[in-house]
Formats: C-alpha cells, sequence, structure tokens
C-alpha cells in the first residue's frame, strides 16, 4: 500500500514543485487610455473619437498602444480669452505624471484640437513621457538572491529603529510645446465691415451714408478700429439761400469688450476715438460769405453690439455721442448765421462684415 501511495502522489508532487519553481512569463505591456472633456462653452468641439482618429493617423499605430499603460485625461474650457485645454498625463498606476497646458485665441476650436494632437504626438515619438520612469517598462527576469538569515528575537531587541527612506515621487517630464522658443501670440488682425450710417446733428437735419470699419489689431478683450464715412449731400434750404451739404471723415477707436456670449452670439463693447475730416457746402441758389469745404474734427464715444451668427459673418451695431470739437458754420452775405452745426450729436450704424481669424 505505501508503494501504491509512492507510486502515485509522487508525480503529483514533483509537477508541483516543478510549477512552483517555473520563472514567471513576462507580462504583456497594458494598453493606454484617453479621455477628453468638453467643458464649459465647447459642445461644439470635437468629440473624443474624432481626437483618437487624428491620433491614431498622426501616430501611425493605434493611440493605446502608443501610450504603452499611460493615460491621457484632456479637458477644453471656452474662456473669456480663448480656448483653454489641459493636458494630465498619468502613470499605469494613476500618479500625475505631468500637465500641459495650451491657450488659443481662435474663433473655433479646430485650431486647438490641432494643437492638442501635435503636443500628444510630439511627447509620444520624441520619449518625452518615458515609459520606463512611470513603471511601465517590461518586467526583467533575473536570478532570485538568496533568502536571508533567520532573524532571532534577541536581535529585534537589540536593533535600533530605522526610518523608512522616503519615496521616490517621479513626476515625468510634461509634453514638449511643439513650438518652444516661438512665443505665443494673443494680437492678431480683426476683420472688415461696411454699412449705413445715420446722423443727427453733424449735418442740417438727419444725414446719412456709408461707413467703412477695419481692424487692424485685436488682443483679448481690446479692439483697435480705423473707420471711414461718408455722408450723401442733402438739399437744404435757409432764408434766401438753397445749398447742398456733405461730409466725409476718418477715425480711429478703441473699443473694450465688457460681456460676451461662449459661443460668440453676442458681445458688448464700449468704443470711443477721434475723426477728422470735411464738410463740404455747394450754394445753389443765394448769396453766401461762406460754404465750400472746411475742415471739421471731433471725438466720439458710444456702445457697440456684434454679433457672429454664421461664423465668420459678423453683424454689428452701434450708437455713438458725437463732440464736434469744431463748429461748422453758414452765414449770408450779410454775415448772419443760416446754419450753425450743434455741439453735440449723434451716430449710429449698421455694418456687416467677415472675421478674418
Amino acid at each position: 500500500m505505501a508503494s501504491f501511495a509512492r507510486g502515485v502522489f509522487g508525480p503529483i508532487v514533483g509537477g508541483a514543485l516543478a510549477v512552483g519553481v517555473a520563472p514567471p512569463a513576462l507580462a504583456e505591456t497594458p494598453a493606454g487610455s484617453f479621455s477628453w472633456v468638453r467643458a464649459t462653452g465647447a459642445d461644439t468641439c470635437p468629440a473624443r473619437e474624432k481626437v483618437v482618429a487624428e491620433l491614431d493617423r498622426a501616430l501611425g499605430k493605434p493611440l493605446v498602444d502608443a501610450l504603452e499603460g499611460r493615460a491621457v485625461e484632456g479637458v477644453i474650457v471656452r474662456g473669456k480669452g480663448g480656448w483653454d485645454v489641459t493636458l494630465y498625463w498619468r502613470a499605469a498606476d494613476g500618479t500625475a505624471a505631468g500637465t500641459r497646458e495650451i491657450h488659443d485665441d481662435s474663433a473655433g476650436c479646430d485650431a486647438v484640437a490641432r494643437s492638442v494632437v501635435t503636443s500628444i504626438t510630439v511627447a509620444l515619438t520624441a520619449g518625452a513621457v518615458d515609459a520606463r520612469s512611470l513603471g511601465t517598462a517590461a518586467p526583467t527576469v533575473a536570478p532570485a538572491p538568496p533568502p536571508p538569515p533567520p532573524v532571532t528575537s534577541k536581535q529585534l531587541e537589540n536593533k535600533p529603529p530605522t526610518a523608512a527612506p522616503p519615496a521616490s515621487v517621479d513626476a515625468g517630464a510634461p509634453p514638449p510645446d511643439p513650438e518652444a522658443g516661438a512665443p505665443e501670440s494673443r494680437t492678431h488682425a480683426g476683420g472688415v465691415m461696411l454699412g449705413g450710417v445715420v446722423t443727427l446733428g453733424w449735418l442740417p437735419g438727419i444725414g446719412y451714408g456709408m461707413q467703412l470699419v477695419a481692424e487692424p489689431i485685436v488682443s483679448g478683450r481690446f479692439r483697435i478700429q480705423a473707420l471711414a464715412a461718408a455722408l450723401a449731400e442733402t438739399a437744404q434750404r435757409f432764408p434766401g439761400v438753397t445749398a447742398g451739404v456733405s461730409a466725409i471723415e476718418f477715425g480711429g477707436d478703441l473699443c473694450t469688450t465688457l460681456l460676451s456670449h461662449p459661443r460668440r452670439l453676442i458681445a458688448a463693447a464700449v468704443c470711443g476715438g477721434g475723426r477728422a475730416g470735411a464738410i463740404q457746402t455747394s450754394v445753389y441758389s443765394g448769396l453766401t460769405n461762406s460754404g465750400g469745404s472746411r475742415g471739421s474734427f471731433a471725438v466720439e464715444l458710444g456702445a457697440e453690439l456684434r454679433s457672429n451668427p454664421l461664423g465668420p459673418v459678423t453683424v454689428a451695431l452701434s450708437v455713438n455721442s458725437r463732440l464736434n470739437v469744431t463748429r461748422y458754420q453758414l452765414d449770408d452775405a450779410a454775415g448772419k448765421p443760416l446754419f450753425t452745426q450743434d455741439l453735440i450729436g449723434f451716430v449710429s450704424s449698421l455694418r456687416m462684415g467677415l472675421q478674418f481669424f
């Protein structure tokens, strides 16, 4: 009976020992993960699936494989000064491994989405986020060291307490800036708008004409506008005199945006600046001792509402108060004033144009 037991259990015990001493198999590299959160004002930005597809194309292989167990968490939000994206890199165990922040002032979020793809691609292909430093390298099989000698109770009583070594914290390297060395510029050109203008207190009665506005500089909440306006000639009947009065003017404004919808549906701003031009009077009947063309200078201050309902298409409505620094005066032959320009006037315009940023 003892011989039978040794014959049966011998191979079983031998097999168990063989399994116990077999070297462990190499662990496969775990797949990484990528999350993409569209926060306040970013509902129209590319979804996670589209961003992943762009990353797969840029890397030449699936993103989850290129990450090698790491994780990237992206959060995009529409702020008051443009688009802000924060990329959080994490190791395979979930610990923080670096942060990357991206800002863009474009009207749409396609440009900042491309910057996100570029940043992640450069970080992975250039080895800026090292897999080994994040603890995701494949384990190396090495001979097991001999077991330490047993510790007696007396040795434990005589051994002084030792402080545990501080845990090493490897924050990892943040992804590099693909445009490193080139400072990010938040100043750009705006757009061009053309529309109609109606005035009161500038010419006799109500004046009307056209106004052209260009924005050569836009920086955050501030805009610089260059304006040109032409008022059509209107026939005026004065005592004993019939004349036509028209005007042309150029100027510049500094505008500050006070309120803005995240999707640029509507924005409110205040604008102010100077004007310089000329008022032209053509006398058709009667006698005057003045008239012709004379210089005109004014200061305007007002409010502007604008909207971007169709992407780059912009509609703007402005209402300004006007201070006529030089007051135009038309006299008859005896020197009696027929028309004197008002000190305070009002100018309103409705414009439409395109934004070039």
